[in-house]
Protein backbone atom coordinates (compact mmCIF):
# COMPACT_ATOMS: atom_id res chain seq x y z
CA UNK A 1 0.00 0.00 0.00
CA UNK A 2 1.37 3.17 -0.64
CA UNK A 3 2.06 5.73 2.18
CA UNK A 4 -0.08 8.42 3.83
CA UNK A 5 -0.73 11.69 2.28
CA UNK A 6 2.29 14.00 3.77
CA UNK A 7 -0.55 16.11 5.70
CA UNK A 8 -2.51 12.91 6.85
CA UNK A 9 -2.46 10.61 9.65
CA UNK A 10 -3.69 7.06 8.42
CA UNK A 11 -4.13 4.10 11.22
CA UNK A 12 -4.42 0.38 9.77
CA UNK A 13 -5.44 -2.76 11.39
CA UNK A 14 -4.13 -6.21 10.10
CA UNK A 15 -5.58 -8.85 10.69
CA UNK A 16 -6.23 -12.61 9.20
CA UNK A 17 -9.29 -14.42 7.69
CA UNK A 18 -10.61 -16.41 10.90
CA UNK A 19 -11.80 -12.95 12.97
CA UNK A 20 -13.69 -10.10 11.71
CA UNK A 21 -11.73 -7.25 13.90
CA UNK A 22 -13.05 -3.75 14.45
CA UNK A 23 -10.70 -0.81 14.10
CA UNK A 24 -11.45 2.15 16.19
CA UNK A 25 -9.22 5.94 16.40
CA UNK A 26 -10.57 8.68 18.30
CA UNK A 27 -9.10 11.96 17.30
CA UNK A 28 -8.63 15.27 18.78
CA UNK A 29 -12.24 16.31 18.61
CA UNK A 30 -12.54 13.20 20.82
CA UNK A 31 -15.52 11.42 18.32
CA UNK A 32 -14.55 7.87 17.71
CA UNK A 33 -14.42 7.01 13.79
CA UNK A 34 -15.62 3.15 13.12
CA UNK A 35 -17.87 1.12 11.32
CA UNK A 36 -20.94 2.83 13.02
CA UNK A 37 -19.57 6.07 12.56
CA UNK A 38 -17.77 5.73 9.70
CA UNK A 39 -16.92 10.20 9.60
CA UNK A 40 -16.25 12.38 12.01
CA UNK A 41 -16.11 16.55 12.41
CA UNK A 42 -12.41 16.76 12.60
CA UNK A 43 -12.03 14.94 9.31
CA UNK A 44 -11.74 11.68 10.23
CA UNK A 45 -12.39 8.80 7.48
CA UNK A 46 -13.06 4.90 7.83
CA UNK A 47 -11.77 4.03 4.77
CA UNK A 48 -11.55 0.30 4.85
CA UNK A 49 -13.75 -1.89 6.62
CA UNK A 50 -13.56 -5.54 6.18
CA UNK A 51 -15.71 -8.51 7.17
CA UNK A 52 -15.80 -11.98 6.94
CA UNK A 53 -17.28 -12.15 3.65
CA UNK A 54 -14.08 -9.70 3.12
CA UNK A 55 -11.32 -11.28 0.36
CA UNK A 56 -8.03 -11.00 2.20
CA UNK A 57 -5.92 -9.27 3.13
CA UNK A 58 -7.67 -8.17 6.17
CA UNK A 59 -6.82 -4.27 6.78
CA UNK A 60 -8.96 -1.68 8.07
CA UNK A 61 -7.97 2.08 7.81
CA UNK A 62 -9.17 5.19 9.45
CA UNK A 63 -7.61 8.56 8.03
CA UNK A 64 -7.77 12.01 9.19
CA UNK A 65 -6.43 14.42 6.20
CA UNK A 66 -5.41 16.46 6.76
CA UNK A 67 -4.28 15.40 9.92
CA UNK A 68 -5.63 18.01 13.40
CA UNK A 69 -3.03 18.54 15.85
CA UNK A 70 -3.51 16.66 18.94
CA UNK A 71 -3.94 13.67 20.56
CA UNK A 72 -5.23 10.51 19.16
CA UNK A 73 -6.06 6.71 20.45
CA UNK A 74 -6.52 3.30 19.08
CA UNK A 75 -8.77 0.64 20.15
CA UNK A 76 -9.66 -2.92 18.34
CA UNK A 77 -12.81 -4.74 18.90
CA UNK A 78 -13.17 -8.55 18.85
CA UNK A 79 -16.99 -9.52 18.56
CA UNK A 80 -17.10 -11.60 15.66
CA UNK A 81 -15.68 -14.92 15.09
CA UNK A 82 -15.72 -15.19 10.92
CA UNK A 83 -14.37 -19.21 12.20
CA UNK A 84 -15.85 -21.10 15.26
CA UNK A 85 -13.78 -21.50 18.36
CA UNK A 86 -11.62 -18.84 17.72
CA UNK A 87 -11.01 -16.82 21.18
CA UNK A 88 -7.56 -15.17 20.50
CA UNK A 89 -6.75 -13.43 17.14
CA UNK A 90 -3.28 -11.62 16.20
CA UNK A 91 -3.42 -8.11 14.45
CA UNK A 92 -0.76 -5.83 14.03
CA UNK A 93 -1.20 -1.92 14.19
CA UNK A 94 0.21 0.29 12.02
CA UNK A 95 0.41 4.30 11.95
CA UNK A 96 1.72 7.21 9.74
CA UNK A 97 1.61 10.66 11.22
CA UNK A 98 2.86 14.05 8.96
CA UNK A 99 6.82 14.05 9.16
CA UNK A 100 7.32 10.71 11.03
CA UNK A 101 8.05 6.88 10.03
CA UNK A 102 5.19 4.44 10.24
CA UNK A 103 4.62 2.56 13.55
CA UNK A 104 4.21 -1.27 13.93
CA UNK A 105 2.36 -2.78 16.73
CA UNK A 106 1.55 -6.08 17.41
CA UNK A 107 -1.00 -7.40 19.73
CA UNK A 108 -3.63 -9.98 20.33
CA UNK A 109 -7.10 -9.05 20.22
CA UNK A 110 -10.05 -11.52 22.74
CA UNK A 111 -13.20 -13.05 21.83
CA UNK A 112 -15.70 -10.13 23.13
CA UNK A 113 -13.35 -7.66 24.96
CA UNK A 114 -13.30 -4.10 23.27
CA UNK A 115 -9.46 -2.77 23.95
CA UNK A 116 -10.20 1.23 23.68
CA UNK A 117 -6.74 2.04 24.16
CA UNK A 118 -4.61 0.09 22.10
CA UNK A 119 -1.88 2.81 21.43
CA UNK A 120 -1.94 6.80 21.42
CA UNK A 121 -0.13 8.77 19.19
CA UNK A 122 0.08 12.91 18.78
CA UNK A 123 -0.22 15.01 15.74
CA UNK A 124 1.09 18.56 16.03
CA UNK A 125 3.10 18.30 19.55
CA UNK A 126 6.21 15.99 20.85
CA UNK A 127 5.22 12.22 21.58
CA UNK A 128 3.67 9.76 20.33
Amino acid sequence: MPPAAPDAARVQLVFDESVDLDLYVTGPAQEAVYFANATSRDGGALTADRRCDSAPPRIETVTFAPAPAGRYRIGVDFMVRCAPGTDRASYELIWETPGQAPVHQRGQAVFGVFDPRVAEFRVGGEGR
